[in-house]
């Protein structure tokens, strides 16, 4: 039986919000965050970031790496 998930995942988050936003901004030079949320992704704590540019990004909540989306996504969102 799974555990429950707790109700404040930031308990859990090695890195700040303020900092998944730096990391996100940092990888794409120019965006700026729209959006930002705390979730558990399939056992992974990450920070979902949206922004300006109109990716959605991934930060892994305990070390700051930034997953970028797919090539196809990326391609979509620049047309």
């Amino acid at each position: 039986m799974p555990e429950p998930e707790p109700a404040d995942l930031t308990a859990l988050a090695k890195i700040s919000a303020a900092a998944a936003m730096a990391a996100a901004e940092a990888a794409y030079p120019g965006a700026r965050v729209r959006a930002l949320a705390l979730e558990n992704e399939n056992g992974f704590l990450v920070y979902s970031v949206r922004l300006s540019n109109g990716l959605e990004v991934k930060v892994d909540a305990g070390t700051g790496r930034v997953s970028r989306p797919p090539l196809d996504d990326e391609a979509e969102n620049q047309e």
